[in-house]
């Protein structure tokens, strides 16, 4: 996030409503290639071909599009919004033009002199309607602009004091996860003043593609299964690159001193026929060590590797089931 004074506020608001570049761009990469799997003939080859790799390329690099640092300090500086007054310059202008009017000879030879008169007073009373009207404009962004102010000033005096209910309001605000949320996840969050606990549901496996997309050398396209290896291990990078995601987006939001992500999978207990959540990766993160990450050239699986982790996972058989890490005893240690 911007740091310059002026532009904190309407950026701050700005981020909240609109897309990152890169989002809009997954997304709309995501839709594409959801749509070619409900055709039933693809057209055109070459595009399948493109929006498959680049498909594939978002599931690998979800911990790249993440939010710019914000600086609650600087927010806090920012000045508040000034309400503005009513200008008449619309009206001054047209009333001039009353003022200076003086009826030619032909405006008195003819008889036009009351129907310029009537005419210039139609553009005064049109003049005042276009002042008032900028006026209201103005008034509205203003109160905007001051609502939006207000928000933030007391969101940063409560996240610089580690309030957990201005944790709970930054999340609302801003919303960093919503691709995330969007690709069959769910996420929810325990807020602690030095820590938060995040849980990441895998509603499904069917994110990931069971076959690949290929040219052949005369330019049709092929497709055959993806092999099982193939598979676990794009869906093992696609899980780190989430997490490491969702580690990045808490520091740059929150004053907190660790990150800990547990990713759970729905899947059907054969022992009692329940569905239930089994843990597949838990982790904590302290949040210093993310600053000092240069999120576009680490692998995803070895940055998650680096940290407190539980992850069992063979690329022939995927992931099994671990323990939670414990964060209260795993903090007393560090």
């Amino acid at each position: 996030m911007t740091t310059l004074k002026g532009v904190i506020r309407s950026y701050s608001a700005a981020v909240r409503r609109a897309e990152r570049t890169q989002q809009k761009h997954n997304r709309e990469t995501a839709k594409r290639y959801k749509l070619q799997q409900k055709a039933q003939d693809i057209q055109n080859a070459v595009r399948a071909e493109a929006d498959y790799k680049s498909y594939i390329n978002v599931l690998k690099s979800v911990h790249k599009d993440h939010s710019d640092p914000i600086n609650w300090n600087d927010i806090l500086n920012e000045e508040k919004p000034i309400k503005p007054e009513k200008e008449t310059g619309n009206e001054e202008k047209a009333q001039r033009q009353i003022d200076h009017y003086k009826p030619s000879f032909f405006d008195k030879l003819f008889g036009l002199t009351s129907k310029k008169i009537e005419k210039l007073n139609r553009a005064l009373h049109q003049a005042k309607d276009h002042d008032e009207s900028d006026f209201n404009r103005k008034l509205r962004s203003f109160k905007d602009e001051l609502a939006d102010y207000d928000k933030l000033q007391a969101m940063a005096r409560g996240v610089l004091n580690k309030d957990e209910n201005a944790y709970k309001e930054t999340l609302e605000y801003f919303a960093p996860f919503d691709d995330l949320t969007e690709a069959s996840k769910q996420l929810k969050f325990k807020l602690n003043p030095n820590y938060i606990d995040v849980e990441m549901e895998l509603m499904s496996y069917s994110i990931i593609p069971g076959f690949e997309l290929s040219l052949t050398s005369t330019g049709k396209l092929s497709r055959k299964n993806m092999s099982t290896s193939k598979y676990n291990e794009l869906l093992q990078e696609h899980i780190c690159s989430s997490v490491i995601r969702i580690a990045k987006e808490i520091t740059i939001y929150f004053p907190v001193n660790y990150v800990s992500i547990t990713v759970v999978v729905d899947e059907l207990d054969g022992a009692t026929g329940h569905r239930i959540n089994n843990v597949k990766l838990s982790t904590l993160i302290p949040s210093n060590r993310m600053s000092d990450i240069v999120l576009k050239a680490i692998n995803p699986v070895d940055c998650v590797k680096s940290f407190v982790h539980n992850m069992k996972f063979v690329k022939t058989t995927g992931f099994s089931n671990v323990a939670k890490i414990d964060i209260e005893n795993n903090l007393l240690s560090i």
